[in-house]
């Protein structure tokens, strides 16, 4: 590789003479043959590559389909994103015709970024530049995806109903054809006009009979339609083993058989009994027509709601309805063993939305739900839950979808809603799903989603605003928070005790140096910690259940994944607040916290707020 070559190059056009020769040194040349792969989507990256000659395809996966993103050709540089935001490889490239390659190793790439400003800028400016375009390939895509998933689910669930119908209209039209003989054979017997009578109370018995048919434990069944039986043979009535089992579902007795038209004949009284079960039949048949109706009739009418058809972009939605239409049309998905709990709060005001989108954020995080549960054993036991919860609180709407699956790791949780971020194999996901959540939520809607997640429990909460004009510059998280100052003062005159975690004898350190002012002024400083006994002259104590007197506020200097065990125990012990020390920031916490009435201050710092509201 040539430095003349490499000046052609944006990236490196304006490196020194230098840094050209030293990168020409540390590079290999690699050759590939038409058709070879580079590497697949999902690898480890370890290395960026410069095209010298030939060109390359690049391929994302989706579904069981590659799908082409872009071809690259001589003087292009390539797989520089993945190294750029040091994640696996998240497209497949191969070659389209013989190719020739230069292989920067990602130290190299590294060094590069590190000396070169115009080298970090240009890289920057092609990463933003194929993100976007990747990006908005792979949205139609995920659109036509999900399109596409909804549309077999709907298959699915149209089908059973469907195939009812035309079941049961062809029965029925068999059944037709035997009524109308027998209804011949009914006016031969000149019934007289009591029996005529008797005939339409039964008929009136049988519609509702047919509607809500008395179900029986089989083996009850199996004997009444065995004494049911004996009772036609005594009456001489042929076939017998082809009425009783209708009749009994009818919920005649053999003694309301035998007081049946006891002046009749028994051919006339065969008649009349096969004229029944047909009616009978009929009825029974219709009732499944009629079920079949109703239920494509709430599919259809579910998916207009789905996607609010013939309405403008911005509704007033009812979020309980959206919902309900949703996990409709995701029934196919909901295996066996899976169960959907709804926790609808009272009194839910509609709000202004665009509702086919917050539909599509119910989606994506509800398949997201089933996925994590379908890798567990909880299915066979049908211990598998999805929760859908809703409630108001203050001037925001809170959806929370809680599955009990394995949970999301730490070092995940916080890429949750980056753009292309998956840990689904290639093809099974995009990894925008929950990066177009966020931003219906977070940008169309101005409200807030975040995901809390533990093993056993992953659960988004999903703020709206109910009134979207007066949302503008606010947090629904803010609701969790302390944040006025009248009641910041209130709080610190009001407390006397205070217990703090993450002490420290080091005295250069906050977790020494506020506990100690506070001590001098007044309150009451308690220890919480395993290891040490004493702190500030005070007995320490390894938990707050231990220590027996009220405590006002618990003040936390530990580590913010610890925050959400320390507040549990506070729950417990009944204190007046939880303020976490300047730094110390877990909104799952203060979510625990709020929610069982205890007063929440995160990041900041309690002797400032001391010195700013009370000494001033």
């Amino acid at each position: 590789m040539t430095i003349e070559f490499l000046k052609k190059i944006p990236i490196f056009s304006d490196l020194t003479q230098e840094d050209l020769e030293r990168l020409c040194n540390s590079t290999d040349e690699i050759k590939l043959k038409n058709g070879d792969v580079l590497f697949n989507e999902g690898d480890v990256a370890d290395s960026a590559y410069v095209i010298k000659k030939g060109q390359l395809e690049i391929f994302k996966l989706s579904g069981n389909q590659q799908i082409l993103l872009a071809i690259r050709e001589t003087g292009d540089f390539i797989g520089e994103v993945a190294l750029f935001q040091d994640t696996s490889r998240t497209a497949s490239i191969k070659a389209k015709t013989d190719v020739t390659l230069i292989e920067v190793k990602k130290a190299v790439f590294d060094e590069l970024i590190s000396v070169s400003r115009s080298a970090s800028r240009s890289i920057f400016r092609t990463i933003l530049s194929r993100l976007r375009s990747t990006e908005t390939l792979l949205r139609e895509r995920d659109k036509l995806a999900q399109l596409g998933t909804l549309s077999a689910g709907l298959a699915h669930e149209l089908n059973n109903p469907s195939a009812a119908i035309a079941r049961g209209v062809n029965i029925l039209n068999e059944l037709i054809e035997d009524i109308i003989n027998l209804q011949i054979k009914l006016t031969e017997l000149n019934l007289s006009s009591e029996d005529v009578n008797n005939l339409i109370g039964v008929i009136s018995n049988l519609k509702i009979k047919a509607i809500e048919p008395q179900i029986f434990d089989p083996l009850v069944k199996s004997d009444l339609e065995y004494e049911m039986e004996n009772t036609l043979n005594e009456l001489k009535i042929d076939n017998p083993w082809e009425f009783a089992p209708l009749l009994v579902e009818a919920s005649f007795s053999p003694t309301d058989i035998i007081n049946f038209f006891p002046h009749l004949q028994p051919n006339q009284k065969q008649t009349i009994i096969m004229w029944i079960t047909k009616i009978y039949s009929i009825m029974s048949v219709r009732n499944e027509v009629s079920e079949g109706t109703d239920r494509v009739t709430s599919i259809i009418k579910a998916l207009k709601g789905y996607s609010y058809l013939d309405q403008g972009p911005v509704q007033s939605i009812d979020i309980h309805e959206g919902i309900d239409n949703t996990l409709l049309i995701l029934r196919s998905r909901i295996k066996r063993g899976i169960v959907i709990k709804r926790d609808f709060g009272e009194n839910i005001p509609k709000i202004q939305a665009f509702g086919s989108e917050l539909n599509q954020v119910w989606t994506n995080i509800l398949v997201n739900s089933l996925d994590a549960l379908e890798e567990t054993d909880r299915i066979k036991d049908g211990s598998a839950v999805i929760k859908v919860r809703t409630s108001l609180k203050n001037n925001w709407l809170l959806v929370e979808i809680e599955d009990n699956g394995p949970g999301i790791p730490k070092n995940i949780v916080k890429r949750i809603f980056d753009p292309f971020f998956t840990t689904k194999e290639p093809g099974k996901g995009t990894g925008l799903g929950l990066d177009i959540s966020y931003n219906i939520i977070v940008e169309k809607h101005r409200g807030d989603i975040k995901v809390f997640s533990k093993p056993g429990s992953t659960c988004f909460r999903i703020y709206l605003p109910v009134d979207i004009t007066k949302a503008e510059g606010t947090s629904p998280f803010d609701e969790y928070r302390l944040v006025d100052d009248k009641k910041l003062l209130y709080l610190l005159k009001i407390s006397k005790t205070v217990a703090v975690f993450g002490i420290s004898d080091n005295q250069e350190k906050a977790s020494y140096t506020v506990p100690k002012f506070l001590q001098s002024k007044g309150y009451e400083i308690i220890g919480v910690d395993k290891d040490n006994k004493e702190f500030l002259g005070n007995e320490v104590y390894k938990s707050l259940s231990e220590i027996n007197k009220p405590i006002d506020i618990v003040l936390i200097f530990k580590e913010s994944d610890e925050t959400p065990k320390i507040v549990s125990e506070a729950i417990n012990t009944n204190v007046k607040a939880v303020w976490m020390q300047e730094g110390i920031i877990n909104e799952y916490a203060a979510m625990m916290a709020k929610d069982a009435g205890i007063d929440v201050v995160m990041d900041r710092c309690m002797r400032s707020t001391f010195k700013r509201l009370i000494e001033k």
